[in-house]
């Protein structure tokens, strides 16, 4: 039923309930662990529909947590199980039962085989009864016998694993009856034919996707004619694939037709990639999805499915050039570098810090967007380079008092137009936020270049060097490493309330530093690398007198840096915020 809150679950909520495993005690997972997801579209689940659907809904709207969830499946798992064990065997099979009470009661009767490739699989004698290994004839017989009591379960059983055996010594024989090879290779043929499925668009199969040994079995396919083909299996699987498609042909055309082939088979064959934006554990891909992935031109594409189909690359062949492709793309992401606070700062850790996707680091390794273009991008300059801070102070013009007069802090405070110590505070910010500003010449500053160039005074330099160790990072004591400057707080390497004034500042230009990989990263970055916390977080967002770090000049206020900076002008110059000044 496509209204069933199965086919209403979007990939979140399934990945979810794929990734949550249980223990099942009883039935036919029993010493299993299966996921929660696996157990809700089991056919197993099939006489409590009701139930399962109502679990789910209530999942899904939030008003069980997956732990109750899964509690509730046990519980009726074993409920189900007590109900069939508690009935008697044969009145299941009465005149009056159907064909899915018998289904049910099967399902429910767990098989171990014991000999042949199969050996130590367990599953239900209804899915054996209707494996490949059993004609619908045979299957017919059997049902019959045990309905009228000429076979008790036990020999039911017992007759379904007589038939596997045999059905696997006799799998690949030929037509003069010479076996091509041992029954240990057989096993390996039955096994490696079974696990490997492919798609077919027309015919009794179209849709899901089906194993080559049950197309082999199906009644399109006749006993000479399989015999035929499991001798050609020594060639190969594509040969074998291309043999069968012969059996369900196409309307369309002949080009049609070797494309369909083609793409069923490259669609059928699903690998684990350990690298690049495939990187996640225990997720298998189709090497079609990798060929159509965005580390594949186009070009190469068509050239690759080209010499796939004349023989001269085989799929494995493929799947390694694609490899290849991946690593050397992502090797190249880490080459290419942007300018960074105080060094240089790759793709790679663009990426990994939130600031790129996955789909702009390609474009960049493939040469179809520049470093110039993502540079520019407002959201990956703001962390590489951050956002104005207090640049300097606007003051009018003695020599003309319609105009206003730019000049640095330092400046502003030689000339008594800021108290030295609002003077320091604005500085400090300024270093500890990557650079001091000449808002003269506009240009960006180390404390060293600013102090040699005379933008600061020597009296302020050891100060302002204490501040830039936000950018630069601080050394832990303890083990010598570089921390941030939350780091540095929380080891009381800085007095609290100049770390807050400092961090604030930082967090209002554009983002908290890193100074490990020296630029700015995204808050939720900063929460998982530690140089933030939720407990910070709140102090920032409800700030008192003793955060408010930063005097305003003309109205004597004390005020957080994001709400002096809101109170400068830009400079439509430079694009620099200045903070005008009253010299009255």
């Amino acid at each position: 039923d496509v209204k069933s809150p199965l086919f209403q679950i979007d990939k979140t909520i399934q990945s979810s309930l794929q990734s949550q495993t249980m223990d099942i005690k009883v039935g036919q997972y029993k010493g299993q662990n299966v996921s929660v997801w696996e157990l809700l579209t089991s056919r197993y689940l099939c006489e409590a529909d009701k139930e399962r659907q109502d679990l789910l809904m209530k999942y899904k709207s939030g008003a069980i947590t997956i732990q109750k969830l899964m509690a509730e499946l046990v519980l009726l798992v074993e409920k189900l199980e007590e109900k069939r064990s508690s009935s008697n065997v044969a009145q299941h099979f009465s005149e009056g039962d159907t064909d899915k009470e018998k289904h049910s009661f099967l399902q429910s009767v767990e098989v171990e085989v014991t000999a042949g490739h199969l050996k130590g699989q367990k599953s239900s004698l209804w899915q054996f009864l209707n494996s490949s290994y059993i004609t619908a004839e045979k299957r017919n017989e059997l049902l019959i016998k045990y309905e009228s009591g000429a076979l008790t379960l036990e020999q039911l059983v017992q007759s379904v694993l007589a038939i596997m055996a045999e059905a696997e010594k006799t799998v690949i024989n030929g037509s003069d009856g010479a076996s091509v090879g041992e029954s240990g290779k057989a096993g390996a043929v039955i096994q490696s034919l079974s696990h490997f499925s492919t798609f077919f668009s027309i015919g009794e199969f179209q849709g899901p996707s089906v194993s080559l040994w049950d197309i082999l079995h199906s009644k399109t396919i006749s006993r000479a004619e399989r015999d035929n083909m499991l001798k050609k299996y020594l060639l190969t699987i594509e040969e074998v694939i291309a043999v069968l498609s012969k059996f369900f042909p196409s309307s369309k055309g002949q080009s049609a037709e070797q494309y369909g082939q083609t793409a069923s088979f490259l669609k059928s064959v699903t690998v684990q990639v350990a690298i690049g934006e495939f990187k996640v554990e225990g997720k298998a891909h189709s090497l079609w999805e990798l060929l159509h992935s965005k580390y594949i031109t186009q070009e190469k594409r068509n050239k690759l499915i080209e010499k796939f189909e004349s023989k001269t690359l085989t799929w494995e062949e493929i799947f390694q050039i694609i490899v290849t492709i991946i690593k050397e793309t992502e090797e190249r992401g880490r080459q290419l570098k942007f300018k960074g606070l105080r060094k240089q700062v790759s793709a790679s850790e663009l990426l990994q810090s939130q600031i790129i996707d996955q789909d702009t680091l390609i474009d960049l390794t493939l040469g179809k967007k520049t470093l110039a273009e993502v540079t520019e991008m407002d959201s990956v300059r703001r962390y590489l380079e951050g956002t104005s801070c207090i640049a300097g102070v606007l003051v009018t013009s003695k020599t003309d008092p319609s105009k206003k007069e730019k000049m640095s802090i330092y400046t502003a405070m030689l000339k008594g137009i800021l108290r030295p110590g609002t003077a320091l505070v604005l500085l400090e910010a300024q270093a500890a936020t990557g650079f001091v500003i000449d808002p003269i010449k506009n240009i960006k500053l180390s404390v060293d270049e600013a102090a040699a160039s005379g933008v600061i005074g020597q009296e302020l330099h050891s100060k302002l060097l204490s501040a830039e160790k936000a950018v630069t990072g601080y050394n832990d004591p303890s083990t010598s490493q570089k921390i941030s400057l939350f780091q540095a707080m929380q080891k009381e390497l800085i007095v609290q309330h100049h770390g807050i004034r400092l961090l604030e500042a930082q967090i209002a230009t554009g983002g908290i530093i890193d100074p490990v990989h020296s630029h700015r990263v995204p808050v939720e970055v900063a929460y998982k690398r530690g140089y933030f916390d939720e407990e910070m977080n709140k102090i920032l967002d409800d700030p008192t007198d003793d955060t408010k770090g930063f005097f305003d000049p003309n109205t004597h206020e004390n005020l957080t840096y994001m709400q002096l900076l809101q109170r400068c002008v830009q400079d439509p110059d430079t694009g620099l915020f200045m903070l005008g000044v009253s010299t009255k």
